[in-house]
């Protein structure tokens, strides 16, 4: 599983950048030769493969016109797999490098544009991308949704989606056109598309007219924060600034207890209606989970969000009665919690507010010897 591609030429680019080949610098991209796809800006945000060859070497090549690369993929992701059958068949041919400028200088094209000549720069990662993708191909391999003998993963199938060619419905005496962009909603795109799609694709709902006007604010709220989240993830890895990294992921943090406390609060006001999912995992010890259970009315929330997704878990019809059993403790362990945290002010509080008293007590007798 590997492949050897073009990721740089002479060539003025879209942005109007021109790289000069020779100038690429590889020392810090061997302590970390890693190959993405799209950058890991389109759902993807892990790693796919890696330029150092079996025997450890780096296979990256420069020349006067180009800079070539071999990527070997991943055997344990199925994104990778599939994304590789995708080059092997010839679907993607595209290719794109993230780089930091070292030195560089602006000159002017026969057309009268500026154009930013990056005469040494440093090679930070390169991508295989679905720019360039040959449509019909697209068209194909989603009607099948099958890559390597299995379906295709949703973070692959809305890369294709993007690129795909418009699909054309007839009707009498005229015909129209619906461009496969929206990444996911394939039975508003493609009705032929659904009708083959494997069951993984079955989730997609439709809206439900019957459904509160509350609960759709809501569930509204709980999306736009789900995706803001994904969106910051799938930014995060290639980060270069430990500042901006910190930042984010602190923000990210807090979003995501937002969104529990939105799956919480959508569970105990509307009991009747489907619950809001989201995969993520959460943690903590005991008397942390209780001393953050009374911090207020956000954190409950939160918690009966938990509950609420351990009980969707719990009703999954390819559990084992022993996973069963588990989840459902679990289930009435976070009960007993979220009760006992009601009456939460532990001897530890009451402690901690007396030797704060202290400390008050005799910093106030300090101060008043002072002249």
């Amino acid at each position: 599983m590997s492949a050897r591609a073009v990721i740089s030429t002479d060539a003025i680019d879209r942005v109007g950048d021109q790289l000069i080949p020779r100038g690429c610098r590889l020392e810090n991209y061997a302590k970390n030769p890693v190959v993405l796809w799209a950058h890991g800006l389109e759902g993807i945000a892990q790693p796919i493969g890696t330029s150092l060859s079996p025997e450890g070497k780096l296979a990256v090549s420069v020349t006067d016109d180009q800079v070539q690369a071999t990527s070997w993929f991943s055997q344990k992701s199925l994104e990778a797999a599939q994304i590789f059958e995708l080059i092997d068949e010839g679907i993607v041919r595209a290719t794109s490098v993230r780089e930091t400028p070292l030195r560089s200088r602006i000159r002017a094209a026969p057309d009268g544009r500026d154009v930013l000549v990056v005469e040494e720069w440093e090679l930070e990662e390169w991508s295989w991308c679905a720019i360039g993708v040959n449509p019909d191909a697209v068209a194909k391999t989603l009607n099948r949704n099958r890559l390597g003998g299995q379906p295709i993963t949703p973070s692959v199938l809305k890369s294709l989606i993007a690129v795909a060619p418009p699909v054309k419905k007839f009707g009498i005496g005229f015909s129209t056109e619906k461009c496969m962009t929206v990444p996911l909603e394939l039975e508003k795109v493609s009705e032929e598309l659904v009708e083959n799609s494997s069951s993984e694709l079955d989730d997609i709902e439709e809206l439900d007219e019957t459904q509160p006007y509350g609960s759709s604010v809501v569930a509204a709220a709980y999306a736009s924060i789900a995706g803001v989240c994904q969106s910051i993830e799938d930014a995060m890895l290639p980060l270069e600034n430990p500042a901006v990294k910190e930042g984010l992921s602190a923000i990210l943090v807090n979003l995501q207890e937002q969104a529990t406390a939105l799956e919480g609060l959508h569970a105990s006001s509307y009991p009747d209606q489907p619950s809001l999912k989201c995969e993520r995992d959460e943690g903590s010890d005991l008397e942390s989970l209780k001393a953050f259970l009374a911090a207020g009315r956000v954190p409950f929330l939160q918690v009966i969000g938990l509950g609420t997704r351990l009980k969707g878990l719990i009703g999954a019809k390819n559990l084992t009665p022993h996973q069963r059993r588990t989840l459902t403790g679990v289930a009435k362990q976070m009960s007993r919690l979220v009760s006992q945290s009601k009456a939460h002010h532990t001897e530890g509080d009451n402690a901690r507010l007396a030797a704060l008293q202290s400390s008050i007590d005799e910093l106030t007798r300090l101060c008043g010897g002072i002249k």
